[in-house]
């Protein structure tokens, strides 16, 4: 069982690898969100240094980092996304 699964976290589309980026992508977008600028950053600065300034970063570690969300963290997303409900169990 995934750690989706567990919180009854719906996954829209299956498993897949993680799709590349494309110019058209961040020309298109109202909004760009990455998680985790550690991760992300150093390849948006050598592929896209273009939109640099453009990115928000959410700060979520990954399950091996971060176990599980605390309350500041459950917060911090709410008050970003606030149109997103959750279904299922939150992993808050």
């Amino acid at each position: 069982m995934t750690e989706l699964q567990r919180r009854t976290i719906p996954v829209r589309g299956g498993a897949r690898y993680p799709i590349a980026a494309r110019p058209k992508d961040f020309k298109a977008a109202h909004r760009i969100i990455a998680v985790s600028r550690r991760e992300h950053e150093p390849m948006v600065r050598e592929h896209f240094p273009e939109v640099m300034e453009r990115i928000q970063y959410f700060e979520i570690g990954d399950l091996d980092v971060e176990k599980r969300l605390d309350s500041s963290t459950c917060n911090e997303w709410k008050a970003k996304l606030p149109r997103i409900q959750p279904t299922g169990r939150s992993p808050c």
